[in-house]
């Protein structure tokens, strides 16, 4: 190994003293149920018989999952209560609860589906069990949505091809027989009640069928009768037409069961080949989603990406990208142009890519680690379009600018006396997909609204998780964004463990330890020593971290610009928790106001950014000028001359809705 470096470290009167950072404000939402992104049941929540409150602990369970983003958890939770409560109906409503979870868990992650479509198969029998042996203190509503998500959920373990309790004949005839079961229901019901169940009905039919199609495809049916899978599509298609015309009749379009309707049709359209019936139906689902949700909502998001993909603009995009390989190339930036000063807002989209090409190269990164400038194109090139340029803060501007700057602070400290090669290629990459794919909330906000990606990543840091997957794909053997390529096994392990540290560490959660890590050294003036593989670990997270948060630290224009982006997206995250009826995040409300964004920039710049820096600085006084930068910016702010700084960030006040707010 390299011999160890040491640091030249300035003289001190005292101890350091230390800075508190601000905590960031975390909702303690308790909605158990929301639309489509989660867990949906508003009939337990607004029930009304005499025997609800039993209801509650399977529903704090869920809410358990929501607020601490553990899965297991409230899976545990609702499991002990079917194992262990005494209210037979409590037993049912945590059974019917794990069916639906399990169901939304699986259509998420693929790679579980199996197993876990298995377990809200058998939790939802269960639960029809239950009301069958005792309906008594059960009312139809129950008995409705357990027989739904059983005949659902078994059918999506047939198309699966079985588990160990069913196989996928037996599976399939249980959905089936939970279908038929349906239809008993109700008694005595209104013309409109049974309008609408018949749209749940039919909805249910059209899944089964479709589920079968799923399995015949994979080879787990044959047909008879002289059927064909395209007979099987068009029958599914009609089911899910007579479905939305009775849930129209009955609920109208703004309902979230119509609006599953609405996407199956499109669905079934796209697998019939009717692609202009297709898109008409998923611009019809962009449409519903937009008015039901907001347009910021994650499944009217989810809608728009799917119709994207269907009108082929994604395609367009990347043929557009790479029409003209010869605007790309490193030979094309000069290394001494990458400086500090550099601003991402006024720089173009070839001039940014190929600074990244050339900090690879004359880091001698590319050559060492044999990484072909091509591949390197692509992968930059596909990781740039999967950032969301319409998020005011989290787009490829700021990801860009964190990549310079990891590389920079890299370059003035001298990084190659403290880390490995693999340890530096890391941080570049880290800082390149650190904020891959993000969806301009932050992770509280995807836990309490159940999005998709929170049941998929079932962890307090679902971003940071998220963004680690799909880099960590770009980077699959085999792939042509692999610029692991020529890597050995060993080398491949080490930069990828440090790069998923990397990414780790932007995760707010972790700020106050870094810190603490940082202020350790200073107080015990010890350097980072090449040969402890901690120490790597713990300069690697730093290096990122400090990178993440150095918006602040660089020209002032450039500066004013990433407030503004940070804080509008506070503003929108807040707007929509307002209107989808989430618990409001407190550090994020009231931003339309002068004052508090005055006040939530100073909080940030005094109790967050400012200690880690000012500790980078210490440890690397080539870095001083950073630090210095951050108190310019906290000094800025009077709040008794709030003009003077307001005119510095001209655009805050125009971000909001007046009718919003009190």
């Amino acid at each position: 190994m390299p011999p160890s470096a040491t640091l030249s470290w300035p003289q001190r009167s005292g101890a350091m003293k230390r800075t508190g950072n601000r905590k960031l404000g975390r909702s303690l939402s308790i909605k158990a149920l929301e639309d489509e992104g989660g867990l949906q049941q508003p009939e337990f929540i607004s029930r009304k018989s005499g025997d609800f409150p039993v209801s509650l602990t399977c529903l704090s369970a869920v809410a358990n999952m929501q607020d601490n983003g553990k899965f297991g958890e409230a899976q545990q939770e609702l499991e002990d209560i079917v194992s262990g409560s005494k209210s037979r109906r409590e037993m049912a409503m945590a059974c019917l609860l794990l069916g639906e979870l399990f169901n939304r868990w699986g259509s998420c992650s693929q790679s579980y589906s199996i197993e876990i479509m298995a377990k809200g198969a058998m939790y939802a029998s269960r639960a029809v069990q239950l009301y069958k042996e005792d309906d008594s203190d059960m009312d139809i509503e129950f008995r409705k949505f357990s027989l739904y998500w059983k005949a659902i959920n078994c059918a999506s373990v047939a198309s699966l091809g079985g588990c160990n309790t069913w196989s996928a004949d037996a599976a399939m005839q249980e959905a089936e027989i939970a279908m038929q079961e349906m239809s008993l229901t109700r008694i005595n019901s209104t013309p409109k009640q049974v309008m609408e169940d018949g749209g749940y009905q039919d909805f249910v039919h059209g899944m089964l069928i479709y589920c079968k199609a799923l399995g015949v495809e994979r080879g787990y049916f044959t047909l008879k009768d002289g059927k064909d899978l395209n007979s099987l599509l068009l029958e599914s298609l009609q089911m899910f037409q007579d479905s939305y015309e009775k849930l129209i009749a009955s609920c109208g379009e703004l309902n979230n069961q119509t609006v599953k309707t609405v996407t199956m049709i499109s669905t079934m359209n796209k697998m019939l080949g009717n692609k202009e019936e297709a898109i008409r139906w998923a611009e019809k689902e962009v449409h519903l989603r937009n008015k039901l949700h907001g347009d910021l909502n994650v499944r009217t998001q989810i809608a728009k990406k799917k119709l994207e993909e269907m009108t082929g603009i994604q395609e367009a995009d990347e043929a557009e990208e790479e029409d003209d390989p010869s605007l790309y190339g490193s030979s094309l930036i000069d290394p001494s142009e990458i400086v500090w000063s550099l601003n991402p807002f006024e720089l173009t989209r070839e001039y940014k890519i190929n600074c990244i090409l050339q900090m690879f190269k004359c880091s001698g990164l590319s050559e060492l680690f044999n990484i072909p400038e091509d591949r390197l194109l692509r992968f930059v090139l596909k990781v740039r379009k999967s950032y969301h340029e319409e998020n005011a803060f989290h787009n490829w501007k700021h990801a860009w600018s964190v990549t310079v700057c990891g590389f920079l602070i890299m370059q003035e400290i001298g990084a190659e006396k403290f880390l490995l090669p693999t340890d530096r290629l890391a941080i570049l990459i880290a800082c390149i997909i650190h904020d891959i794919d993000h969806p301009g909330v932050n992770s509280d906000f995807l836990i309490k609204s159940c999005s998709p990606l929170a049941l998929q990543y079932p962890v307090l840091n679902v971003l940071e998780h998220m963004h680690w997957s799909r880099g960590k794909e770009l980077l699959s053997e085999g792939c042509d964004t692999d610029i692991l390529v020529n890597t050995t096994a060993e080398q491949r392990k080490e930069i990828l463990d440090q790069i998923y540290e990397g990414i780790m560490s932007t995760d707010m959660q972790n700020h106050k330890q870094i810190v603490k890590e940082m202020e350790a050294r200073v107080e015990e003036q010890k350097s980072y020593d090449i040969n402890i593989p901690r120490d790597r670990v713990e300069l690697v997270q730093a290096i990122v971290h400090c990178a993440d948060l150095s918006g602040q630290t660089l020209e002032p224009e450039v500066a004013y610009q990433f407030g503004r982006g940070v804080m509008e997206e506070f503003h929108i995250q807040s707007q929509r928790e307002k209107n989808e009826n989430l618990m409001e995040t407190p550090f994020m409300k009231g931003l339309h106001k002068p004052l508090a964004q005055a006040k939530a920039q100073l909080g940030f710049l005094h109790y967050v950014v400012g200690p880690l820096w000012k500790s980078l600085a210490i440890i690397f006084p080539q870095l001083s000028l950073r630090s210095e930068r951050i108190e310019e910016r906290c000094s800025e702010i009077d709040f008794e001359k709030l003009d003077v700084w307001k005119g510095k960030h001209e655009g805050l006040q125009n971000m909001h809705v007046e009718d919003l707010f009190d």
